[in-house]
């Protein structure tokens, strides 16, 4: 029997290494429930994480008509009014649209977050198969806001089909204020006429009774909340680069027919290929010589040693003269390293166009990895990892 392993993660994990738990059957219904460290954790085939507290937004943009392809683009301009770091440093993923208009949900994670919290499931042999937002617990009915409180003093307030923001429960009075700021900011059309408390069993009388004495708005209790009953149409966030690259032996001989007729057709389509090879040759040798007539008008009276090579040096030199960041520097390299998941480094040099950080450990060969991936020259002396610009 495949078994999931649902994991509530707060915004204090896995600095805090307890958490929340709860085994699935494969018909995602309860074998066993917890609270506890990783040493703790019963054994199960998949393992999903539900991310609590602000470690994700919920945003909803509205786009202008455009093609498919262009999507993304035009959510990074949307999303630059909306956010403090650079849209390029998050990683998106869309949820949620409305089809009667433009409007769409999308889930914002910072890229080096998401990367730390795979890398540290990795190393405790728990690889992710899915990682879902605790915002989209729980969908509001039309008129209606849903205010989902969760362990570990955090709560979600769902406003609409593709909205839900994080708030911090630590005390049922603060929630309460927090709530009414919030109606007051709400036009008078988008007020709702009810909000619908919902909380673990148990813990819903003192927010209650709170909200029933602080805010203006009918309160009425739901059902017990069980955070890791997450809609049918939450999102995996784990796509792009961040697609799970494990699976097991049942993935393989489901697929094996299907693989073999795909490895004749393979076969069949190289035979095709082979017979173009000689006019991409010929082609290769075109663009080659124009991108060397095109390096040599831009570097006039300058011999053409390795022109993509002086191209790139001459680019990172007007960069500089700018005033922008080139990729040799330092914080470019340190925002490489950090989105690539290295740890807090305990102190950091540098010099001559390399950023040496001093770990607690020896750097782990998934980072070099990742870091290469990104184009970096790096290497690890001891608990050192040192970073480079790739020449």
């Amino acid at each position: 029997m495949t078994t999931t392993l649902m994991l509530l993660a707060g915004e204090r994990w896995p600095q805090d290494p307890v958490a929340d738990w709860v085994l699935l059957d494969a018909a995602r219904r309860p074998l066993d429930t917890g609270r506890s460290d990783p040493r703790h954790w019963p054994p199960a085939q998949r393992h999903e994480l539900v991310l609590a507290g602000s470690r994700a937004l919920w945003l909803e943009l509205e786009l202008p008509p455009a093609p498919k392809r262009e999507q993304p683009q035009l959510i990074r301009y949307a999303l630059e009014s909306h956010l403090a770091r650079d849209p390029d440093l998050q990683h998106l993923t869309v949820s949620g649209r409305d089809p009667a208009s433009a409007r769409i949900g999308v889930l914002v994670v910072a890229r080096s977050e998401l990367a730390t919290l795979l890398a540290t499931c990795k190393a405790l042999g728990r690889p992710l198969d899915g990682v879902r937002s605790a915002l989209q617990l729980v969908p509001p009915a039309r008129g209606e806001w849903v205010l989902a409180v969760l362990p570990g003093a955090t709560a979600v307030l769902r406003t609409g089909p593709r909205a839900g923001m994080a708030l911090d429960a630590d005390s049922a009075d603060s929630l309460a204020e927090w709530l009414n700021l919030q109606l007051d900011a709400t036009t008078a059309e988008a007020r709702p006429a009810r909000l619908e408390l919902r909380a673990p069993a148990g813990a819903a009388e003192p927010v209650a009774a709170a909200l029933a004495a602080r805010i203006e708005l009918a309160v009425e209790e739901g059902p017990a909340l069980e955070w890791w009953r997450l809609g049918p149409d939450a999102a995996n966030l784990l796509h792009g680069e961040f697609a799970p690259a494990h699976g097991g032996d049942e993935w393989w001989r489901s697929l094996r027919k299907p693989a073999m007729l795909a490895a004749g057709a393979a076969g069949v389509w190289l035979l095709a290929q082979a017979g173009l090879v000689l006019v991409d040759g010929r082609e290769e040798r075109m663009l080659r010589e124009r991108g060397e007539r095109l390096a040599a008008e831009a570097l006039p009276g300058q011999p053409l040693l390795d022109p993509r090579m002086q191209l790139r040096r001459a680019h990172e030199r007007a960069l500089q003269a700018h005033g922008q960041l080139a990729a040799g520097d330092l914080l470019s390299l340190l925002d490489a390293a950090l989105e690539a998941g290295a740890p807090q480094p305990r102190a950091l040099r540098y010099e001559d166009g390399r950023l040496t950080l001093e770990l607690a450990g020896v750097p782990p060969t998934e980072l070099l990895a990742r870091l290469d991936a990104r184009g970096m020259a790096v290497r690890a002396e001891g608990s050192k990892l040192i970073v480079a610009a790739r020449p």
